[in-house]
């Protein structure tokens, strides 16, 4: 389905303004971007202000407010943001709303969420996302009294055949202890500006690419190794939370179903093309040395790091990675530390999400290093250390 739309006026508003504007365009008043003061809007004279104080938020979820950053993410409160924002925007018979991204220069651009995945939410106009510089320059246009005019072709298909995301799942059987299970994956879907190389078609990758190298050596695990290959995780962690409630335990009862007690540890990799450097101990002294003997025969791969072994934090809800939906459940959901690179400045939830961002070398790295953590968790004589089962919680979302 595509739509030509050409309009001849322009005009910057916030939403507090949008009675005022006469042709169907928002870009929203928050000044210009990339490292430039933004001027917010006015929450008291905002229709659809929140009462609640304005605040900073958790890392990386933004404040209480109608910015690109806020409406961008898939923490709850920032749903609620999108859905009251395009509800407006329905109401006033915009045709097209124009947004910086929430990050970004130099052509890069980050953007995630317009709309939501829940159909019966409210559907935005379609949403343009441009660089922060082109951005800049329409607002300035607009302060000097200046009309652009601007071009969209927009070509969109919608997919109502089949609404459901899915995971996809497959398994070594063990030798000796075949219902004794360890798990690896990460999340297969990715946002739509690049290809989602990094995010996570990498961490895909060194799963799938363990799976191989352990199933070619042909030595023999008494564990089961189970990959899985997440969808939904960009939405809300929804493809492993869906499953870990559905073969493990639901968060509200806590109910153990007999697989909860055969599953050893579940490895995550979603931190972009980076060499694994350390891993995490899940907050267990115990785990951290066992791992710590794991990578002392490895050392020459570069992975030297054990955190996250002296205190143990429970996991409020799933949240930023699959391995979060087991650890709230109270199972052993274990992440690496990767080498950054260029992934929270250039690649991350961006139009540069390519293929061409992928380091070959490292990508190896980690999928060696991967399959060496789970053979040794296949083949080790007792299970890992266990950390904390929580108590059950009547009021627990799946999606933070």
């Amino acid at each position: 389905m595509g739509t030509h739309l050409e309009f001849d006026e322009l005009k910057v508003t916030g939403l507090h303004k949008m009675a005022q504007i006469n042709v169907p365009v928002l870009l929203f008043d928050i000044g210009e971007q990339a490292g430039c003061r933004r001027d917010p809007i006015e929450p008291s004279r905002h229709p659809i202000h929140d009462s609640r104080p304005q605040s900073a938020g958790a890392p990386g979820e933004g404040a209480w407010d109608y910015s690109p950053t806020s409406l961008a993410l898939a923490n709850e409160k920032n749903g609620v943001l999108r859905n009251e924002v395009n509800a407006f925007l329905k109401e006033e018979g915009v045709a097209i709303s124009i947004t910086p991204g929430y990050n970004g220069d130099g052509g890069t651009i980050f953007s995630t969420y317009g709309g939501s995945e829940n159909p019966k939410d409210p559907i935005p106009p379609p949403i343009v996302a441009i660089g922060a510089e082109q951005y800049n320059r329409l607002v300035r246009l607009l302060q000097h009294g200046i009309t652009p005019k601007l071009n969209f072709d927009i070509a969109v298909d919608y997919q109502k055949e089949d609404e459901n995301a899915f995971n996809v799942i497959g398994e070594i059987p063990g030798t000796t202890k075949p219902d004794e299970v360890v798990m690896l994956g990460g999340h297969f879907d990715s946002w739509q500006g690049g290809t989602g190389a990094t995010d996570n078609g990498t961490g895909s990758s060194v799963a799938m690419e363990a799976v191989r190298i352990l199933a070619t050596l042909h030595k023999p695990m008494a564990r089961t190794v189970r990959v899985a290959l997440w969808g939904g995780e960009e939405e809300g962690v929804y493809g492993s939370t869906a499953y870990v409630q559905q073969h493990f335990a639901q968060r509200t009862t806590m109910v153990k179903t007999p697989e909860y007690d055969k599953l050893d540890v579940y490895f995550n990799d979603d931190g972009g093309s980076g060499r694994f450097r350390g891993v995490s101990a899940g907050g267990s002294p115990q785990m951290a040395a066992i791992f710590k003997s794991w990578i002392e025969p490895i050392k020459d791969q570069h992975i030297v790091a054990v955190s996250g072994g002296d205190q143990f934090r429970p996991t409020a809800s799933p949240g930023g990675t699959d391995s979060s939906a087991f650890s709230w459940i109270g199972l052993n959901g274990i992440g690496f530390q990767q080498d950054g690179l260029e992934y929270g400045t250039r690649t991350h939830h961006s139009n540069a999400d390519t293929y061409d961002r992928v380091q070959k070398a490292d990508v190896m790295q980690s999928s060696m290093i991967e399959a060496w953590f789970v053979y040794n968790a296949a083949t080790r004589a007792e299970m890992l250390p266990r950390i904390p089962t929580p108590a059950p919680d009547p009021d627990a979302k799946s999606h933070e």
